[in-house]
């Protein structure tokens, strides 16, 4: 019984630090895509980051309603296919119509964002796996 407890513990933990991981992730790289976004509500102001940890944070809540956890394997692979859609899709523009590929210049030119898109394939790849492992434990 105590070591039921200790893994059920750590593995709530996990999943309360992945899903808190995520919504740090999202509404970082919301603000980035809208910098000038604020929600305004009478004598009350919301920047970017708070509106946008509260818009997300609202859309993610149902999916924590489910009975059926085999639902959210479906959400996974709906994030990973769209991760490669959107691969598909640079590689495609940069190679066909003109816009990239074609001029020289450095792979790695800006280092900066390199942190950011690493983030969004790891959240797409390394956070959901976890999840079938819970289901079927449980």
């Amino acid at each position: 019984m105590k070591g039921r407890m200790i893994v059920m513990f750590m593995m709530n933990a996990e999943m309360y630090l992945i899903a808190t991981g995520f919504l740090i992730l999202e509404c970082d790289n919301l603000q980035k895509l809208f910098p000038e976004f604020m929600i305004k509500l009478g004598a009350l102001t919301l920047d970017g980051k708070q509106s946008f940890v509260i818009i997300t944070g609202l859309l993610l809540s149902p999916s924590m309603l489910l009975t059926d956890l085999s639902m959210l394997s479906y959400i996974s692979a709906t994030g990973v296919f769209s991760c490669l859609v959107i691969v598909v899709s640079i590689f495609c523009v940069g190679a066909f119509d003109g816009v990239g590929f074609h001029a020289k210049g450095s792979v790695l030119l800006n280092l900066d964002t390199l942190p950011t898109a690493v983030g969004l394939y790891i959240v797409s790849f390394g956070g959901h796996p976890v999840i079938p492992s819970i289901y079927m434990s449980m």
